[in-house]
């Protein structure tokens, strides 16, 4: 007898739906996972982009900051012992036998006026004597002033200069005889010695003390060589500085004066020439100045350049020469994103090799840490020459994170140094925050 054979068995609705239930939740489960993971990622690249333009940024900040005021050895008068001048005109620091000042001018808030310290210079736009100070802080800029136009307010401003390749000595050459301050003007170093500048270079001219009655001052005045011989011309009449070498030099430089200008050759104050004054290669002139901006002052949306109908307001690092190079071209974006800047300082004026710091202001040696810090105006107290600057950026992404709760108070700029914390408020005005910050902050000591 032939069996039969048993009948084909198969799953039944129940077992299908329990199977598609149990599908669902690994699909799901799966989905979320790598969506949770995907919105890890975005966060964690907007992060690094955060820290690489924040990162970026101090590099090159601190490596200027690093420098001011080199190859101005002298050229920047210690405190005490100063008979004060009568009060400088420091729109245009004309004032250049007065006492130097701290880098910062107390109480004002924008760049129409500057510290009274630093080299003597021609002022083309002027005609007069102006001073270059080798470190330079706005303090928490007002942007309704004309002169920090489409700087974010708050934040502050810093200035360096320096010589770049200067010898940093005394002189390098004595003084021939005295300078012909003629047009052009003719400084002729010691028979000999001319091979040691070339065409291009930054010469500062030292005079021999005391120059005006102060027995510290130097003269430290700047000029630009536009050629070489057995004397150095200094030719003027140009409408940007020459290029350094190895350039051959121009015709003429905005750094030099077209006649006599009081004031501005040192020699002129020693009744004879000496070899006590002299010559200092200066190599090749750098001003620059750092700012948080996020439009030019004419208005012009810096991150849309280029791009018509597009406006927003990323806040950028800008970078720009003062020092009239071919090559300046206005406020250029060195970091996208970072939307403050804060510098403090420090002297030691009590000299025990500690830089002190805390909340009693009587001790603190830090200035524009604390918002009730004041700027020393006498002798005694002022710190003219830094010991250490701090600086620190706050860096934000360039777009809004969801992940975020918009309906946070507490995701604004945070407080940095004398700069208060700032409420939530993504573009200066909407009121909300959603952007992811980092915070960077660097000690700098500089070297001269």
């Amino acid at each position: 007898m032939v069996g039969r054979r048993a009948p084909e068995k198969g799953m039944t609705l129940v077992e299908l739906m329990i199977t598609m239930i149990i599908a669902s939740i690994v699909a799901a489960s799966t989905f979320m996972f790598f969506a949770g993971q995907q919105r890890v990622y975005e966060t964690q690249t907007k992060m690094l982009n955060v820290q690489q333009n924040v990162w970026a940024a101090m590099e090159v900040l601190s490596r200027f900051v690093r420098s001011e005021g080199a190859g101005m050895f002298g050229c920047v008068r210690p405190v005490g012992g100063i008979v004060a001048s009568p009060p400088p005109n420091r729109s245009l620091g004309v004032n250049p036998d007065n006492s130097d000042d701290p880098p910062v001018v107390s109480g004002v808030r924008d760049l129409s006026q500057r510290p009274n310290a630093g080299l003597r210079a021609y002022n083309a736009a002027t005609g007069q004597v102006q001073r270059i100070p080798p470190l330079w802080i706005v303090d928490q800029v007002d942007p309704n002033q004309p002169s920090t136009a489409g700087i974010v307010g708050g934040t502050d401003v810093i200035t360096v200069a320096f010589g770049n390749r200067s010898s940093g000595t005394n002189f390098d050459s004595p003084l021939q005889g005295a300078v012909a301050p003629n047009s052009p003007y003719i400084i002729a170093p010691l028979t000999g010695n001319a091979a040691m500048f070339q065409p291009g270079e930054f010469i500062v001219l030292i005079g021999t003390p005391p120059m005006g009655g102060i027995v510290s001052d130097m003269g430290c005045t700047l000029f630009q060589t536009t050629g070489v011989s057995a004397t150095l011309a200094i030719a003027s009449g140009g409408t940007s500085a020459c290029l350094p070498p190895p350039a051959t030099g121009c015709a003429s430089s905005v750094w030099n004066p077209p006649a006599v200008v009081a004031n501005l050759v040192p020699d002129t104050y020693a009744p004879t020439p000496s070899t006590t004054s002299g010559i200092r290669n200066f190599g090749e002139f750098w001003w620059v100045r750092f700012a948080i901006r996020t439009k030019t002052q004419a208005g012009v949306a810096l991150t849309t350049l280029g791009m018509p109908g597009v406006t927003h307001d990323i806040p950028v690092l800008t970078m720009e020469r003062l020092d009239g190079s071919p090559t300046a071209n206005g406020p250029q974006v060195l970091a996208e994103g970072i939307e403050d800047l804060q510098v403090a300082y420090a002297c030691d004026p009590n000299a025990d090799g500690v830089l002190t710091e805390g909340p009693d202001t009587s001790t603190d040696e830090w200035m524009l840490n604390d918002p009730n810090d004041v700027i020393a105006t006498s002798n005694a107290l002022k710190c003219n020459q830094p010991s250490a600057v701090r600086l620190t950026l706050v860096a934000r992404s360039l777009t809004e994170d969801n992940g975020i709760d918009a309906t946070l108070t507490d995701n604004g700029r945070p407080k940095a140094e004398n700069h208060a914390v700032h409420t939530p408020d993504n573009n200066f005005t909407t009121g909300r925050d959603q952007f992811r910050r980092r915070v960077l902050t660097t000690t700098v000591y500089p070297r001269n």
